[in-house]
């Protein structure tokens, strides 16, 4: 007898996006292996369609998109899932009014990710799904989580989840989901100094997209170095987790002194060259 295709739903912020090829292309190969995907989006790319390839088309007419129900539909969305567990529904609104610090814009854009959230599990439960992946929508995949029975994961890109973390509840959304992929070595060495102590690190994988740069050197031992931005880390909470986080790195790291390199981080930064025996460059 042959195999139930595997089941799950990508939510992403925007798809199919002009900056976003390589998620439709993701999809599409997943796919191809074998696996059922069911694609939502918080809202629709604003390009004509003259201006879209017929993957593109295509991949638009198979897609929900959460903003363009309208009023009506978020309402019943939402009264349906409070009808059916009250108990998830205010869960989910707590964990919004956590992520906003009860700050007045904050706040109200969590709400805007509780509703968005609602209305997105609801369509991904009614059709049997029970594992959801998410690009660029981490917070309303975690709202979500709260909500209904969900099992999601989760693929980082930067750097807007790293300007302030604990705002960002990274640590949290490691910890809800069963696994998170980042894009680069030093995504996933940031996000486990997010981490908090005692939480489990495993859950982290890096897969493809690396920008890796080839410096200038001559001869032959030119090899391949990660540059990096060593401004994301001032002001971190774990900043002596640097090290056991970047240890792995240490053939491909290469540092650019700078001013700016201020804070409880700097004198784990300064010391890296005598620690490691790297170079300031």
């Amino acid at each position: 007898m042959a195999q139930a295709p595997q089941r799950m739903a990508y939510l992403l912020s925007v798809y199919p996006h002009i900056r976003h090829a390589y998620l439709l292309r993701e999809i599409r190969g997943l796919r191809k292996l074998g696996f059922e995907i069911a694609t939502l989006a918080i809202r629709e790319d604003n390009r004509d369609a003259a201006d879209c390839t017929v993957e593109e088309l295509e991949e638009r007419a198979s897609c929900f998109y959460v903003l363009k129900a309208g009023w009506g539909p978020i309402f019943r969305a939402h009264a349906r899932t409070f009808l059916a567990n009250p108990g998830g529904w205010f869960a989910g609104l707590w964990r919004a009014l956590g992520y906003g610090d009860f700050h007045p814009r904050r706040t109200l854009f969590a709400l805007y990710y509780f509703a968005e959230a609602v209305v997105a599990g609801r369509w991904i439960t009614d059709r049997g799904i029970w594992h959801v992946h998410t690009h660029y929508a981490s917070t309303v995949a975690w709202i979500m989580a709260r909500v209904f029975p969900l099992e999601v994961s989760m693929s980082i890109h930067g750097s807007g989840e790293f300007d302030e973390p604990r705002c960002f509840r990274l640590a949290e959304k490691i910890e809800a989901s069963r696994f998170v992929r980042t894009i680069s070595f030093f995504l996933a060495a940031v996000s486990f100094c997010a981490l908090r102590p005692g939480s489990n690190g495993t859950k982290l994988r890096f897969a493809g997209w690396a920008s890796i740069r080839r410096p200038s050197q001559r001869g032959p031992q030119r090899r391949r170095r990660l540059r990096l931005n060593c401004s994301v880390w001032v002001g971190w909470p774990h900043p002596d987790r640097f090290r056991s986080s970047c240890r792995p790195l240490l053939p491909f790291l290469r540092l650019r002194s700078g001013s700016w390199v201020t804070g409880r981080t700097a004198p784990v930064l300064n010391n890296l060259p005598s620690n490691w025996g790297l170079a300031i460059v």
